[in-house]
């Protein structure tokens, strides 16, 4: 749980609760000169702890994501909103256990700012438990998160109010998705395909079509623009998967010049989402560039899949076969 969650908002918890554990136990002392009560030491130094825990690690989330916000990857104020209410749901953990705890070991003639410290210290593990529970339960600073929702609000803007994370600058424009397939079959062409009807059919999306076969006029039976690709020609991958296991059709005669094809491809029509079949491996890998940065989404046959169960023995077999890898049969 702890390292599912995104590693600069751990690097914010950690400077935090430095800057808290100093705040609580400086307040304390300076308190202290102006006051023997026990009770409002305690409460005082608990609200500076508080206050330097939430705007430091603020600040160093803010810092640590500055160039998200410049490329307008990430929107600032939806990382503050969120840094704030995440903190919200460790403070009433922290309070419940450290006033009274802190109140107790200063009666029992601890000075001021060691309680302070001690009892900062102590809540502050709560807290970050349970602020790092809460995150991961609702996936806010999740790693693997890169765009959750369209936002009605803004029709067409790819966004998430969880993790601030955008993918379209302009609110006004459509956002744009290319189809990849490999037109030459006809399965891996009307899978995607049909993604992307669907998603023309919102009316907020601009959907391309990309690949080489005779199999693209289904793309444009559904209303897709058409973009001819060079690929790798389908009689050379069947030579491969009739070769054996192991489909090299990308092999080091070749695969500059695909991811080459590819790269421009992305470059020239800068594809906000690109979604591929099989035999379009190269166009995941353009996506993913820093200078490119697509959101890649790869359409799997269902074998490859973890969730997809089937068992391949006929029922007239003998029990035995079981025992036999299902590959060999």
């Amino acid at each position: 749980m702890f390292f599912g969650t995104n590693r600069k908002y751990i690097y914010s918890e950690f400077a935090s609760y430095i800057v808290a554990i100093i705040a609580a136990a400086g307040s304390a002392w300076f308190c202290a000169r102006f006051t023997k009560s026990d009770g409002v030491i305690t409460v005082v130094s608990t609200i500076c702890g508080s206050i330097g825990f939430i705007g430091t690690s603020i600040a160093v989330y803010v810092i640590l994501h500055n160039g998200e916000y410049r490329r307008k990857e990430r929107r600032r104020p939806d990382d503050i909103k969120n840094i704030f209410i995440s903190n919200i749901h460790g403070l009433w953990a922290t309070y419940l256990f450290r006033i009274p705890f802190q109140w107790i070991i200063q009666e029992l003639g601890v000075s001021p700012p060691a309680a302070a410290g001690i009892a900062q210290t102590v809540a502050g593990q709560v807290g970050t438990v349970v602020r790092i529970y809460n995150n991961y339960r609702k996936n806010i600073f999740g790693r693997h998160i890169r765009a959750a929702n369209v936002n009605e609000q803004e029709e067409t803007v790819i966004s998430s109010q969880q993790t601030g994370i955008v993918m379209e600058d302009n609110p006004k424009s459509k956002i744009k998705v290319l189809v990849c397939v490999h037109a030459g079959m006809r399965s891996h062409t009307v899978r995607a395909v049909a993604v992307g009807r669907a998603l023309k059919d919102t009316g907020k999306y601009e959907v391309l079509c990309s690949g080489e076969g005779p199999f693209m006029k289904l793309a444009g039976q559904a209303g897709l623009e058409c973009i001819q690709t060079e690929l790798v020609s389908k009689e050379r991958l069947y030579d491969e998967v009739a070769a054996g296991i192991a489909n090299q059709y990308y092999k080091a005669d070749n695969y500059r010049h695909f991811f080459a094809v590819e790269d421009a491809l992305l470059r020239k029509y800068r594809p906000d989402i690109v979604i591929r079949d099989h035999f379009r491996d190269f166009a995941g890998v353009a996506a993913k560039q820093n200078d490119i940065r697509a959101f890649d989404v790869h359409i799997q046959k269902a074998p490859l899949s973890p969730y997809y169960h089937f068992k391949f023995k006929p029922e007239g077999l003998p029990d035995f076969f079981d025992y036999i890898p299902t590959k060999w049969l």
